[in-house]
């Protein structure tokens, strides 16, 4: 029987799908769908924004990153390019440190080195 929402934490729901192989036996599968959330929050003035991106893991893990960009004195104001810059370059970090967390896990497991692709 498979494991009920509940059993698999706060924030995750299970999906079960029961299926026939071509034998005619039923085959259970289970899908947990996880809802991770990312606070970004954003600082601007008129010529810099400040984007702090933090993800708080189901492990207890909080990762936070930070974007910044400057509008260069020539340019048009358009503060929500440099918004975006900023919230960008916070996200993308934030990738990359979430992808080192995973390979350093599956370093620990397998004692292999491990390079995922982003």
């Amino acid at each position: 029987m498979p494991a009920s929402p509940d059993a698999y934490g706060p924030g995750i729901r299970a999906l079960v799908a029961i299926a026939r192989n071509s034998g005619g036996r039923e085959r259970v599968s289970t899908m947990a769908h996880l809802n991770w959330h990312i606070d970004l929050d954003i600082d601007r003035s008129e010529t810099e924004s400040e984007a702090r991106a933090t993800l708080q893991l189901p492990d207890t893990t909080r990762l936070t990153t930070r974007g910044h960009a400057k509008r260069n004195p020539n340019d048009p104001e358009q503060a929500q390019v440099g918004e975006e810059l900023a919230a960008a370059r916070a996200l993308n970090d934030l990738a990359r440190r979430l992808l080192r967390k995973a390979a350093h896990e599956i370093e620990e497991a397998t004692h292999a080195p491990a390079h995922p692709h982003p």
